[in-house]
């Protein structure tokens, strides 16, 4: 079975899922992109994330969901005074 393909899948912090949207499914970036493109979104941001936790977001999306060429990987690194 072929994976799926032309997703976006978000990597982050509190900012990427959308801490302090007043909607979740709405408003955060990654939804309005997702929704502008026509393409299914997978947000696997959570808030308080350190960059470790970010870059194994980022092994999850590419080991298990099989991300590829037809995907877009947003990620975005989180404070540098966040400690791992």
């Amino acid at each position: 079975m072929a994976e799926p393909t032309n997703r976006i899948i978000v990597c982050g912090d509190s900012f990427n899922i959308g801490i302090g949207c007043r909607d979740l499914n709405t408003e955060p970036y990654g939804s309005l992109l997702a929704a502008k493109l026509n393409r299914p979104l997978i947000n696997l941001a959570k808030g308080s994330s350190t960059n470790l936790s970010i870059w194994l977001q980022v092994k999850y999306a590419v080991e298990e969901l099989k991300a590829n060429s037809s995907d877009i990987v947003l990620v975005n690194e989180t404070s540098s005074n966040r400690f791992n």
